[in-house]
């Protein structure tokens, strides 16, 4: 995120004119870039959930490093990363569950998790009941917990 570069030794005038250089050009833009680049990291994950395995994927593909991935998502979601990917992959996993007679470890390799004990720990956790009596009453119609 550098706009510019001073070498040394510097001008304490010429500092001033850079800093109000690189906030003038930041006034003028539409968005923040702070604004903007979490929102790219979190469609990412959004779009890509079931095959990240770690944070160091999404660091790849951003150009980022793994303490940069943690940051944006915490200010654009509030969440840490692993919380995020847990919550996009319960989303897709919730919608197999719901349309589909699939197995449930069919599922939980489906949507990216590595075991089914894993995939139904987190689905519990998360959505307050187990895979298969999420599907039992979303089948029955009965009200659930959902993400």
């Amino acid at each position: 995120g550098a706009a510019d570069y001073i070498e040394k030794p510097f001008d304490q005038d010429r500092l001033l004119s850079h800093i109000d250089d690189a906030l003038s050009k930041r006034k003028k833009r539409r968005m923040p870039i702070r604004a903007v680049v979490p929102r790219t990291v979190v469609a990412y994950i959004q779009q890509h959930g079931t095959q990240i395995k770690s944070r160091q994927d999404v660091a790849e593909s951003k150009g980022l490093s793994l303490d940069q991935i943690s940051a944006r998502i915490q200010v654009a979601t509030y969440q840490s990363f692993r919380k995020l990917l847990h919550t996009c992959r319960l989303k897709n996993a919730m919608q197999l569950l719901e349309t589909t007679e699939m197995e449930i470890a069919h599922i939980a390799a489906r949507t990216g998790f590595a075991t089914v004990q894993h995939f139904s720990r987190v689905f519990s956790n998360i959505a307050g009941v187990s895979p298969r009596k999420y599907r039992q009453q979303r089948r029955l119609g009965s009200p659930s917990s959902a993400l």
